[in-house]
């Protein structure tokens, strides 16, 4: 039996987003059975279509309670789909509506699906766990409860007062009190003194809830604006670019991209209290060390992550390798860049598992042998690994051009893409300056020398330019 009833539970696990949408879907109909009914548009069907819906409902919440870990806590949150099922209860079928709700769970799943997966919707989805995550749930459920307990024992009143008790008055009751409660209710539905003042106290009573709630509401919306402000949030960004880390090469490399027409998307997490790179770059402060962090920049959804040493210390190149190591055990798909001080830690950066290695000592001597061996190479070299006018070093992937030998890509290349190509990248490593007559394989790209993206466009992009 346990094992049947698990089996159900996985079932309505895997398929929780199309379930809930179209329960939600149902849910509405519901709702709005009444609405048509009055309008004619249903005809003599709206009693079988009610009572259709409603078995629905019932069969559904009661295979549910009976395949959950646990019936009490099943039945004690979702005690509004019980309540309008209920047939004392008829006009609070619009509780069924809170199954809308309830897809908040899955938004991720939704969103994504919907085409709605934007940075601010992420960040704000991000925010709602973190506060739901701290708040005191039965301190929310004792208030619901109370509200709920006076509600109904005004409506009792008033129907025992008042009417004629039956169920279908005591439901009447119960939804004159909601709407008072909500503001909207008829105040000409009670005429006795005493009927009165409890009207009035449900209007208190609306009152104080809408107070409290405005002021949950406005403090919610300043939390969140000063979390972001200080970059306590998320980053919200998928493919984007992470710099961990803060110092004038990073500073550099964020003017670099910000001024390119790649158009990447930039998250620099450093451990600072403000953001040292300006609006074009989403600032989050933390430790790049520690992977709570890490996930907060987005790092499961970057492409690649570019790590800087704080100062020019032995002691910055060891705090880099542990951001590379927590970077490595948290997403090891996204493409490690590191930017090393010393020379002799570029194999322990290796070890660590960070994909390229960059020592600015070496290829500043390196660049300068060669300036002084050819004039005129440094002003060469700059122009083509950073952005703006003249042409740019790119990576592309060339699929329509697999089986042509080296010397035909070339050509064109050069003739349909005014693209100049320099090396092929195979299997990791680059072969610079290919015999005219190697083949192009499957998986090879390009690196290739071009006025802008734009004139590459019908090739397919790498997702990293080279320079950055």
């Amino acid at each position: 039996m346990t094992h049947i009833r698990s089996r159900v539970t996985g079932w309505f696990t895997r398929h929780e987003v199309a379930w809930e949408l179209l329960m939600a879907a149902l849910a509405v109909f519901y709702v709005a059975l009444d609405p048509l009914a009055d309008a004619g548009s249903l005809g003599g069907a709206t009693p079988t279509l009610d009572v259709l819906i409603t078995f629905v409902f019932l069969t559904e919440f009661l295979v549910r309670c009976w395949a959950a870990p646990s019936r009490r806590g099943y039945i004690y949150g979702h005690l509004a789909d019980l309540i309008a099922l209920l047939p004392t209860t008829r006009p609070l079928r619009i509780l069924r509506l809170l199954r809308l709700v309830r897809l908040l769970r899955s938004v991720p799943l939704v969103y994504r699906a919907t085409g709605l997966d934007l940075p601010i919707v992420r960040r704000l989805t991000w925010h709602a766990d973190r506060i739901g995550s701290q708040l005191d749930r039965r301190i929310l459920t004792s208030l619901l409860l109370v509200i709920l307990l006076l509600v109904g024992s005004v409506a009792l009143v008033v129907t025992i007062s008042e009417k004629d008790w039956t169920f279908a008055a005591f439901g009447e009751s119960l939804y004159w009190a909601a709407n008072t409660v909500l503001g909207s209710g008829d105040p000409g539905y009670v005429v006795s003194p005493f009927g009165w003042i409890l009207n009035w106290l449900l209007i208190l009573l609306g009152l104080t809830v809408l107070a409290v709630a405005t002021g949950v509401l406005v403090g919610l919306i300043v939390d969140i604006a000063l979390k972001e402000g200080r970059g306590m949030g998320a980053s919200g960004f998928s493919g984007h670019t992470i710099v961990c880390g803060w110092n004038s090469s990073a500073r550099e490399l964020v003017a670099e991209l910000a001024g390119d027409e790649y158009g990447t998307k930039v998250a620099l997490l450093c451990p600072l209290d403000s953001n040292p790179a300006g609006g074009s770059v989403h600032f989050v402060s933390g430790d790049p060390t520690v992977i709570a962090d890490l996930e907060r920049a987005g790092l499961r959804e970057a492409s690649v992550a570019l790590v800087f040493p704080d100062d020019g210390t032995d002691v910055a190149d060891m705090r880099s390798i542990l951001i590379v190591l927590a970077i490595e055990a948290t997403a090891p798909h996204v493409r490690t860049i590191v930017e090393v001080n010393n020379p002799q830690h570029v194999d322990h950066f290796a070890r660590a598992g960070a994909d390229e290695v960059i020592v600015p000592s070496q290829l500043a001597a390196h660049l300068a042998a060669r300036s002084a061996l050819y004039p005129g190479l440094t002003e060469l070299v700059a122009d083509i690994v950073s952005g703006g006018d003249g042409s740019e070093l790119y990576r592309i992937q060339v699929p329509a051009y697999i089986g042509l030998t080296v010397e035909a890509a070339a050509t064109r290349l050069l003739r349909e893409h005014r693209a100049t190509l320099m090396a092929l990248s195979r299997d990791g490593r680059s072969l610079v300056n290919p015999a005219p007559d190697e083949i192009l394989q499957s998986g090879d790209g390009a690196l290739v020398v071009a006025e802008s993206v734009s004139s590459l466009q019908p090739l397919e992009l790498g997702r990293a330019l080279a320079g950055n």
